[in-house]
């Protein structure tokens, strides 16, 4: 699965944190990305983690379905 399609899964605001934080050459501090929109640091990092997660699941998925694997559905609930 290609990138920007992994990244379809994803809502705007979840797509804007990871985009800020792990898809920029010099990334966005929570600090700064807290004060754009209006959230806590905390929750921001809550947010990465989440989207993060999200993409490696579809992404995972995308790769398995290409190669013809399927993964017991315990298993994927833990990828």
């Amino acid at each position: 699965m290609r990138c920007a399609r992994a990244l379809d899964v994803l809502s705007e605001r979840e797509r804007r944190v990871l985009e800020a934080r792990r898809l920029s050459e010099n990334p966005t501090t929570l600090e700064q990305l807290g004060r754009e929109l209006s959230l806590s640091s905390e929750r921001l990092r809550q947010i990465e983690t989440a989207a993060f997660a999200k993409v490696k699941r579809a992404t995972t998925k995308g790769l398995q379905r290409k190669n013809g694997l399927a993964l017991p559905s315990a298993e994927l609930a833990l990828a």
